[in-house]
């Protein structure tokens, strides 16, 4: 009996000494791979990798990356002062349009067609009228009223006799063209009765 107990007691300290002795020799096996240069591959978060992919690339990140010419475009820029711009007003009036003359209503000018297209002002208009008529015209500038005796000597336009204007009177017998004028009314005028229409743009100042 008791050689029976020391015959298995010496079967397993062979068998216990073989089995460290095939843990001993695995682990220097995988020692001598490792430093061979055998990728050992670790999952998980903590290592950053998950499966062939960063961590950082399967997680859902709420808050996209924004490129760099996003960034550019979200910002707010203010203007620069010389990129404002502000109208102006300096009292020039512009008007443009095309018209049918009608009977001249000055004294002694009946039988003649005129249009007017700036109507008397207490000011001065000046700048530049741009004109094409149906036929030859003339150009009528207006200045006045005139006080007492001040129609002495020039040419008078008057509507009824007693307001009296000077006159400029230009016949270019022309049509078609420009004129740099200056006075408190501005008129296109024929000395035939049969009506015409004119074509016009102005742009003056008072």
């Amino acid at each position: 009996m008791t050689n029976k107990i020391l015959s298995v007691l010496f079967m397993s300290t062979i068998l216990m000494t073989a089995g460290v002795a095939a843990s001993v020799e695995f682990l220097e096996s995988a020692d001598a791979l490792k430093s061979k240069g055998t990728t050992i591959l670790k999952f998980g978060s903590s290592t950053a990798i998950c499966g062939i992919e960063l961590c950082s690339e399967t997680e859902d990140n709420t808050t996209p990356v924004k490129s760099t010419a996003e960034k550019k475009q979200t910002q707010k820029t203010e203007p620069k002062k010389h990129e404002m711009k502000k109208e102006v007003s300096h009292g020039w009036k512009t008007a443009s349009g095309t018209m049918t003359s009608m009977t001249d209503p000055g004294m002694g000018h009946e039988s003649h067609q005129l249009t007017i297209i700036l109507p008397p002002s207490d000011n001065v208009y000046k700048g530049i009228l741009s004109y094409d008529a149906s036929e030859p015209i003339q150009l009528v500038a207006l200045h006045g009223p005139l006080a007492d005796g001040e129609d002495k000597g020039q040419a008078i336009w008057s509507p009824d006799g007693e307001t009296k204007f000077a006159l400029t009177f230009v016949d270019n017998e022309s049509s078609m063209g420009t004129w740099l004028f200056a006075g408190n009314a501005l008129a296109v005028h024929t000395m035939n009765e049969d009506a015409f229409t004119v074509s016009y743009s102005v742009v003056a100042g008072q």
